[in-house]
C-alpha cells in the first residue's frame, strides 16, 4: 500500500493500523454478526397445546440475542481502532487484532463496561446509561418469567388431565403410558428452552451489576452509596432475575413430582 508523500511515517502507520483494525472487525463480526437463535428440536410444535409459550420465550431470547450481537460489533470496533492507534514499533496489526478480540467478547462484563465508558462523558453519565439498560431489561425478564410460568402450569395441567382420565377409566393403560412419555419428552424440551433464555438474561444482568461496581474502582470520587442511589433499576432487575429463576425452579420440581406420581399410578 502506498501513502502520500506528505504523510508522516507515524501517520502512515496509524492509517495502516486503522485499516488493519477494520479488517479485524470484519473477521470478528463473521463469528457473531447474524447467528440465529436455535431452539431445541420439538420446540413450538403446532400439535402441542403448550407450544405457544415456546414462541413467547423464543421471541424474548431473539431480542436479547440481537442486543448482544449489536454490542459485540460496537465493542469490536472500539477495541480494534483503539488497539490500532495505541500500538507502536510496527505492531499495528497485532494491536488491532488484540483490540478487536478483546472488544468482541459477547456478553462479557468488560466489553459492556468498555462501551459505556467510551460513550459516557463522566461517571454519572455512565451510571445513568447502565441504569437505563437495566430498566429495559426489567420488561424482558418479566415477559420471559411469565411465559416460563405459563409453560410449567400448562404441563402440570396436562399431567392432571391425564391422571383424571386414568382414574375415571377413560383411557387404556398403554395409551396413557404413551401420552405420559410424550409429556416427559416435551418437558425435557421446555427445560432446554427456559434454560437458554434464563442464561442469556443472567449474563446481561451480571454485566449491569459488574459495571456499576466498576465505577467505584475507576472513579475515587464516586462512593458505593452514590452508585446504588444512581442505579436503582440495576438492583431491581437483579432481584427480579433471582425471583424468576427461583419460582421456575419450584414449578419445575412440582411438575417432576406430579409426573413421578403419575408413573407410580401406571405401575
Amino acid at each position: 500500500m502506498h501513502f502520500p508523500k506528505t504523510m508522516s511515517k507515524f501517520q502512515s502507520k496509524r492509517v495502516a493500523g486503522t485499516l488493519a483494525a477494520i479488517s479485524a472487525v470484519f473477521l470478528v463480526s463473521g463469528c457473531f454478526g447474524s447467528s440465529p437463535v436455535n431452539l431445541p428440536a420439538g420446540a413450538g410444535e403446532t400439535e402441542d397445546s403448550c407450544g405457544q409459550f415456546h414462541a413467547i420465550i423464543a421471541e424474548a431470547k431473539a431480542e436479547e440475542a440481537r442486543e448482544q450481537q449489536e454490542a459485540a460489533m460496537i465493542g469490536a470496533a472500539v477495541g480494534a481502532i483503539f488497539g490500532a492507534f495505541a500500538a507502536n514499533d510496527g505492531s499495528e496489526f497485532e494491536g488491532a487484532l488484540l483490540g478487536a478480540t478483546a472488544g468482541s467478547l459477547v456478553g462479557a462484563s468488560a466489553t459492556y463496561y468498555q462501551q459505556k465508558a467510551k460513550n459516557a462523558a463522566d461517571s454519572q453519565a455512565l451510571l445513568a446509561s447502565v441504569n437505563g439498560d437495566a430498566s429495559e431489561e426489567l420488561a424482558l425478564v418479566t415477559r420471559t418469567g411469565q411465559a416460563a410460568e405459563g409453560l410449567r402450569n400448562c404441563r402440570m395441567q396436562q399431567v392432571a388431565d391425564l391422571t383424571a382420565k386414568i382414574n375415571q377409566g377413560e383411557i387404556s393403560r398403554p395409551d396413557a403410558q404413551g401420552q405420559l412419555e410424550l409429556i416427559k419428552s416435551r418437558v425435557a424440551v421446555d427445560n432446554e428452552v427456559i434454560s437458554l433464555a434464563f442464561n442469556g438474561i443472567s449474563e446481561r444482568v451480571t454485566a449491569y451489576v459488574d459495571a456499576t461496581n466498576a465505577v467505584t474502582d475507576a472513579d475515587e470520587a464516586i462512593t458505593v452509596a452514590y452508585v446504588k442511589d444512581a442505579t436503582p433499576d440495576v438492583a431491581r432487575v437483579e432481584t427480579q432475575r433471582v425471583e424468576t429463576v427461583n419460582l421456575d425452579t419450584a414449578r419445575r420440581e412440582q411438575l417432576d413430582s406430579d409426573i413421578g406420581a403419575l408413573e407410580l399410578l401406571l405401575g
